[in-house]
């Protein structure tokens, strides 16, 4: 069906497994037929796993709920699968349709030069002219007529104008693209007197955004009901559904364990808004090595985990930026 969509052949180059469960359910009939190139899937430059996300994205984005809310996609791929050139291919595809106005939040703005490569590697560089830099001056704007703005949570949640520059320059009524890639830096967004700026940062941009298109990117979004609130798009709660709140959601389901989350998900996957795959490790081989790290080593770990802190960024224990 997805050939006959895009009128190609297309390789897969690593076998790609699901969960159990996930596999034992099939998709939604697609019926959605992308705007990218033809040479862009003649030459392989997406793998057929990667548009098949692209066209659920697309029958997703042609939904709006009864509350006038548009619709949105998870991509709940893991380590490998190419989230990242799935996001971009997803952003050029509403490009050629016009929707010349694109916003991609990232984990760390030293991601950008990843997002740069992953528009570069499917073809659309005609869009490299157009990736803007979030400003970081208060009282700065966004001023160009078109462009996609490449942002990192902790640069929107510095501050409350961040998100209301970023609303401004996209405008009311706005359909284009919003990917939130790492999407599960906001997975408190809903955790009472917890809550994290950054998740309400998301909330209120999708609220604010009502007709985005939103594309959410995380291998982990679905791995506890209770950090599944900003998943706001997806209609898992709402006008609607079975469940009026998320509040209601987590309830119902939080304290029924991993039966209940195999059963979001698989309903997820029913419904057309949520695809999660795995690269095979068949026939792969592990070891274990020990390295002892020299006094040098542990010194510039610290220095670095030191920086990131001082700039309010958050790291693991091993100092690398995650924020």
């Amino acid at each position: 069906m997805l050939r006959s969509l895009v009128g190609s052949e297309m390789c897969i180059r690593d076998r790609v497994v699901e969960s159990q469960a996930l596999a034992a359910v099939d998709l939604p009939p697609l019926s959605y037929a992308p705007a990218l190139p033809r040479e862009c899937i003649e030459q392989n430059r997406i793998s057929e796993v990667q548009l098949e996300l692209v066209v659920l994205a697309g029958q997703r984005h042609d939904r709006v709920t009864r509350d006038g809310f548009r619709d949105g996609f998870l991509i709940g791929d893991g380590t490998g699968m190419g989230k990242g050139r799935t996001i971009a291919s997803i952003i050029w595809d509403n490009w050629l349709q016009g929707r010349k106005k694109a916003v991609w939040v990232s984990a760390s703005n030293d991601l950008y030069h990843d997002a740069m490569r992953d528009l570069a590697s499917i073809g659309a560089h005609e869009l490299l002219a157009h990736v803007l830099q979030f400003p970081h001056q208060t009282g700065d704007e966004l001023v160009a007529d078109q462009g996609i703005v490449f942002t990192s949570y902790s640069a929107l949640a510095r501050g409350y104008h961040r998100a209301t520059v970023l609303t401004n320059w996209l405008g009311f009524g706005f359909e284009g693209v919003v990917a939130f890639d790492e999407a599960h830096a906001a997975k408190h967004a809903r955790s009472g007197a917890a809550q994290s700026r950054t998740g309400e940062v998301l909330l209120g941009i999708q609220r604010e955004l009502k007709l985005a298109r939103v594309v959410y990117a995380s291998a982990t979004a679905a791995t506890d009901i209770s950090h599944m609130g900003y998943l706001d798009r997806l209609s898992l709660w709402g006008s609607g559904t079975a469940f009026r709140t998320f509040e209601a959601f987590r309830e119902s389901l939080d304290s029924r364990g991993l039966g209940a989350r195999e059963a979001v998900a698989v309903s997820m996957k029913a419904t057309g808004c949520f695809c999660a795959r795995f690269i095979s490790f068949q026939g792969t081989e592990f070891g274990v090595r020990m390295h002892k790290i020299t006094e040098a080593q542990e010194e510039i770990c610290l220095l670095y985990t030191s920086d990131a802190a001082d700039e309010e960024d958050s790291v693991d224990l091993g100092g690398r930026r995650i924020s």
